[in-house]
C-alpha cells in the first residue's frame, strides 16, 4: 500500500458496492435525502462520486455532509447505499405503506407455505399493467424474507408505489426461480396506525411457477399425473398456454419448458470472453454461481449449449464467479470464483465448446495463497502460466500451467506491502504486455498501475516500476479496475472511477501518465472495462454510471492519443443490453462485441464495422 493512498474503507469493497448499486437499485431507507450534497432535493451522479470519494478518504466529509447519514464523521457502505437510493427513488417525503402477505408454493399435496427465509422481491411497473420478466419496464423497490407460516412484510415509502402497479416475486425452493403476482394500483387502505396504510397480498404461482417449482424440487419426485395436476391447478394467467397436456407426457414436457425457463444462468452476469477460434462465448454469473457456454451463429447470435452451476457451499470455484479466461490453445477455461476464494479449471471440447470440471484451486489449501476474492484471471500468451488478481488479499497469484492437461500448480503470490512490492492495494486487474514479458497489475486503492518483469520460464515476477500519478490533488487512477495494452506495447489505458486514463511507455522511462479522457456527455463514470479491437486501433470503454459503451480511435503517431468515436446508451435509439455493463469481449475476427450487462441479466450483442469500429445493436441473450 502506497502511504499517500491510505483510505478509510477497502477501496475494492466500496467500488464493488458502488457498481452494484448503480446496476441493482435498492430500497429507500434512512433520512429524507442522503447523498444530496448541495441540498437541492435530488442526488446526481457527480454527488454519488463525491460520496464515494469521502468514503475512500479522498475528500473531507464536509464536501458532502448529507452522505454522512448517521453523523459519525465518516461515510460507510450502508450510507452509500442510501445515497444511491436517493438518486434512484428521489427525495420524497416520508409516507409509509405496509405491504404484508403470505407466500405459497406448489407441493405434491397442493399449495403449501413457502419455506422460511424465501426471498420476496417487490418491483414497481413503469407505465404498464404488468412488468413480469421485463427489466426495462420495472424498478426494484425492496426485498424481504418469508417468516414463519409463510408470511412476509415490507414497509415502503408511499411515493414509490402509491397509485402504481407493483409486482411481488418469490424465490421458491431455494433456487433463483421467480414468479410474480401483479398487485393493482394502490389507492390506500388503513389499519396500520401512525398514518401507515396496509395492503394485504397473497403471492402464489401460475402454471409457469408450478413448472419452475417442480423442476427445483426434482422431476423424479413427481409422477406424470402429479405434475399435470399441479400445472393445471395453478394456471392463473394467459402469458403461457400449456393446455392440452396429456398425463403421460406432462412431466417430460414440463421439464423441457422448465429447462428453457431456468437455464438463464446470467443473473448479475459479471464477465464474458470469446474463445481464440471465435467459435464459442463463455459468460460467468455472480448471481447464479454459473458459467454459460454459447456457440456463435450468423451475425454473432448466441445459442446456449451448456450451463454449469456451482453447488451451494461446495467451494467449487463458481461461487460469485467474477471472471473467465480461455487458454490460448483452447484446451481449458479458467473461472475466478470470488465467493469461493478459488479458481475453477475446466477442460474444453474444442469442437462443441462444452466444459468438464478438471480441478479447483482453493486459497489456503496445498500451500496456495493470494486468492482471497479473486476477480481477474489472465493466461500468459505462451500458455505456460496463469495470473490472478485478488483485491481481498491485495495480491497477484502465479500458477504454472500443465500444457497437456491444463491443471495448475501454485508458484508464488505477491502481496502489497511485502518484499518491496507496493501499489497493488486492492488489486483489481492483471494484464500482459510485450508478448508476456511484462505483467501489469491495477491497484484500485493505490490509484496505481504496477509493472512487473516476468520470468517466462518460471512465471515469477520482479517489480519494475509503479505509476501512481497525482495531478492538482486528484489521482486519475483512483478505482482503476481494468487495463488494456496496445499491440505495440507503447500505450496502456485504464478504466477508472472518473474516466479512461492514458499512460504512455518509453523504453527507458517506463509508463508515464498522459491524460484522463472523460466523455463530454457528463453521464459516463465508473469505467468498469476497457479493451482493444484486434486491430489495436479502436478502444472501447464501458461505464457503469451511465450504462454506456464508448468508442475511441487511437492515433499511434500522436503518442496514443484517443479520439472520441461515439457512445451507445442503454435504452436509447433502440439499444438494449447495456444496463450495468461490467465487462465486454470482442470476437477475434472483430465482427462482434459482447457485453456482460449485470442489471439486464443478459449479454448485449453488437455488430462491429471493422473499418470504422462503430457498433450496431443486434440483440440480447438472456
Amino acid at each position: 500500500m502506497i502511504s499517500a493512498a491510505r483510505v478509510s474503507l477497502p477501496a475494492w469493497k466500496v467500488l464493488a458496492l458502488f457498481w452494484l448499486c448503480v446496476a441493482q437499485p435498492f430500497a429507500a431507507v434512512g433520512q429524507s435525502c442522503p447523498g444530496d450534497c448541495d441540498g437541492d432535493r435530488s442526488v446526481r451522479i457527480d454527488e454519488l462520486i463525491t460520496a464515494v470519494r469521502v468514503a475512500l478518504g479522498e475528500s473531507p466529509v464536509g464536501d458532502c455532509a448529507a452522505a454522512d447519514d448517521d453523523g459519525s464523521g465518516a461515510v460507510g457502505i450502508d450510507e452509500l447505499v442510501r445515497a444511491v437510493n436517493s438518486a434512484l427513488n428521489g427525495c420524497g417525503p416520508s409516507d409509509p405503506i405496509t405491504v404484508r402477505g403470505v407466500c405459497r408454493v406448489p407441493g405434491q399435496s397442493g399449495l403449501t407455505n413457502c419455506a422460511m427465509g424465501t426471498d420476496v422481491t417487490m418491483w414497481r411497473c413503469e407505465n404498464r399493467p404488468t412488468c413480469l420478466d421485463d427489466p426495462a419496464g420495472r424498478t426494484f423497490i425492496a426485498m424481504t424474507e418469508v417468516g414463519i407460516t409463510g408470511s412476509f412484510s415490507f414497509v415502503v415509502e408511499g411515493p414509490q408505489i402509491r397509485g402504481k402497479v407493483i409486482n411481488m416475486e418469490a424465490n421458491v425452493q431455494g433456487a433463483l426461480l421467480y414468479r410474480s403476482l401483479t398487485i393493482g394500483p394502490l389507492t390506500g387502505g388503513g389499519g396500520g396506525g401512525l398514518g401507515e396504510e396496509v395492503v394485504e397480498v397473497i403471492v402464489d404461482p401460475s402454471s409457469e411457477g408450478a413448472i419452475r417449482a417442480i423442476a427445483a424440487a426434482g422431476f423424479e419426485t413427481f409422477t406424470d399425473a402429479e405434475a399435470l395436476a399441479l400445472i393445471e391447478s395453478t394456471r392463473a394467467d394467459s402469458r403461457a398456454d400449456y393446455g392440452g397436456l396429456e398425463a403421460g407426457k406432462a412431466a417430460d414436457l414440463a421439464e423441457l419448458i422448465a429447462l428453457d425457463l431456468l437455464e438463464a444462468g446470467l443473473h448479475r452476469v459479471s464477465a464474458v470472453t470469446v474463445s481464440a477460434d471465435g467459435q464459442h462465448v463463455y459468460a460467468v454469473s455472480e448471481g447464479d454461481n454459473a458459467i454459460s457456454v454459447f456457440t456463435r451463429g450468423r451475425g454473432g447470435a448466441l445459442q446456449r449449449v451448456q450451463l454449469v452451476r456451482g453447488a451451494q457451499g461446495a467451494r467449487d470455484g463458481l461461487g460469485a464467479a467474477r471472471d473467465v479466461a480461455v487458454s490460448p490453445d483452447g484446451l481449458n477455461v479458467y473461472v475466478a470464483g470470488a465467493g469461493d476464494d478459488a479458481l475453477a479449471v475446466f477442460r474444453r471440447n474444442r469442437d462443441g465448446g462444452r466444459l468438464s470440471a478438471l480441478q479447483v484451486v482453493r486459497d489456503g489449501e496445498d500451500g496456495v495463497r493470494g486468492l482471497n476474492v479473486p476477480v481477474d484471471v489472465e493466461v500468459s500468451p505462451d500458455g505456460n502460466h496463469v495470473y490472478v488478481a485478488s483485491p481481498g488479499d491485495s495480491a497477484v497469484a502465479v500458477f504454472r500451467r500443465d500444457a497437456r492437461a491444463g491443471t495448475l500448480d501454485f508458484v508464488e503470490a505477491y502481496f502489497d506491502g511485502e518484499r518491496n512490492v507496493e501499489g497493488i492495494g486492492d488489486a483489481a486487474a492483471v494484464q500482459m504486455a510485450f508478448g508476456g514479458e511484462l505483467v501489469l497489475v491495477a491497484g484500485a486503492a493505490d490509484a496505481a498501475v504496477v509493472t512487473f518483469v516476468r520470468d517466462v520460464e518460471t512465471g515469477r515476477l520482479s517489480l519494475f516500476e509503479i505509476e501512481a500519478p497525482e495531478v492538482n490533488g486528484v489521482r486519475p487512477l483512483l478505482g482503476v479496475s481494468s487495463l488494456a495494452v496496445s499491440a505495440d506495447g507503447a500505450d496502456v489505458y485504464a478504466g477508472a472511477l472518473e474516466g479512461v486514463a492514458h499512460l504512455h511507455g518509453e523504453p527507458e522511462a517506463g509508463l508515464r501518465f498522459i491524460t484522463l479522457y472523460q466523455p463530454d456527455d457528463g453521464r459516463s463514470l465508473l469505467f468498469a472495462r476497457v479493451g482493444f479491437a484486434p486491430d489495436s486501433e479502436h478502444l472501447y470503454a464501458s461505464a457503469l454510471a451511465g450504462d454506456s459503451l464508448s468508442l475511441f480511435r487511437r492515433d499511434p503517431a500522436k503518442r496514443g492519443q484517443l479520439l472520441p468515436g461515439g457512445t451507445l446508451y442503454d435504452g436509447e435509439q433502440g439499444v438494449d443490453g447495456l444496463a450495468g455493463p461490467i465487462g465486454f469481449a470482442l470476437a477475434p475476427d472483430g465482427t462482434n462485441v459482447y457485453v456482460a450487462a449485470a442489471r439486464d441479466d443478459a449479454i448485449g450483442i453488437f455488430l462491429r464495422n471493422p473499418n470504422t469500429g462503430t457498433l450496431g445493436f443486434l440483440g440480447v441473450r438472456r
